[in-house]
């Protein structure tokens, strides 16, 4: 299902919040994380900055075409405080 209009990867939000992805075989939700963001949750290592899939921190999706927010329908939710964006094991 891709949206209508959907909006423009230069202005997709980098700080790590779930948003609708579309890129050519269809549509995910996923988050951006910072090299930096990755080390802090998963300790040392040779990390790059990326989209991944949310809830599989080891699927990127690589040239994503447009995004759109989630609404309240798209079925994701959290516990106030927790960050939909990283795994339970890193909170």
């Amino acid at each position: 299902m891709i949206t209508a209009n959907p909006r423009q990867m230069s202005s997709a939000p980098l700080d790590g919040t779930p948003i609708r992805l579309f890129a050519s075989v269809g549509s995910a939700i996923a988050s951006f994380w910072s090299a930096e963001r990755s080390r802090k949750a998963f300790g040392d290592g040779d990390y790059r900055a990326g989209w991944f899939l949310l809830d599989d921190e080891a699927i990127e999706l690589d040239d994503p075409m447009g995004w759109e927010p989630l609404t309240s329908d798209s079925g994701l939710r959290a516990p106030f405080g927790r960050d939909p964006g990283l795994p339970q094991s890193a909170q």
